[in-house]
């Protein structure tokens, strides 16, 4: 199976962010966030390795394929793969919401998550939901990439 350059650098981008989810929601889990330096110390950690596989990435890809332009093909894919993350976004917000309105509203008498009052347990939620749209959206990419070129 022969990728080409753009098909390489989604597949890295892609495996770099579920490297990173898997490596935060992991230690956020199994207790190894106990409080703010240890969740500073993850979250630099995932920072640099991000930052790093990316540049030996680029890198290595620069290397085999050179410089090529994006097309309109190129153009409409990213089009197609934005539009499926920005609705798997938008998705999750209203899940999320229509969750909040009924953890506020005790619509089930004390049977309920109650994620709206824990501030901490919210961000991770909407990271979790950010983060699951851009898997979504390379996943999309790679395989418009993979139709095209059959």
């Amino acid at each position: 199976m022969d990728l080409s350059k753009r098909e390489k650098e989604i597949a890295i981008e892609l495996g770099i962010d579920v490297i990173g989810a898997v490596w935060y929601f992991g230690a956020l889990l199994s207790g190894g966030m106990a409080g703010p330096k240890e969740m500073a110390a993850i979250v630099l950690s995932i920072i640099g390795f991000a930052i790093v596989a990316s540049i030996i990435a680029t890198v290595i890809v620069n290397k085999q394929h050179g410089d090529e332009p994006l097309d309109e093909r190129d153009w409409g894919i990213d089009a197609r793969a934005f539009k499926v993350g920005y609705y798997v976004l938008t998705v999750s917000c209203c899940i999320l919401a229509g969750q909040i309105f009924i953890d506020t509203l005790d619509l089930f008498a004390g049977r309920h998550l109650d994620i709206a009052s824990d501030p901490f347990v919210l961000a991770n939620i909407v990271l979790g939901m950010v983060i699951f749209s851009f898997i979504m959206k390379a996943s999309v990419q790679l395989f418009l990439y993979r139709r095209a070129s059959a």
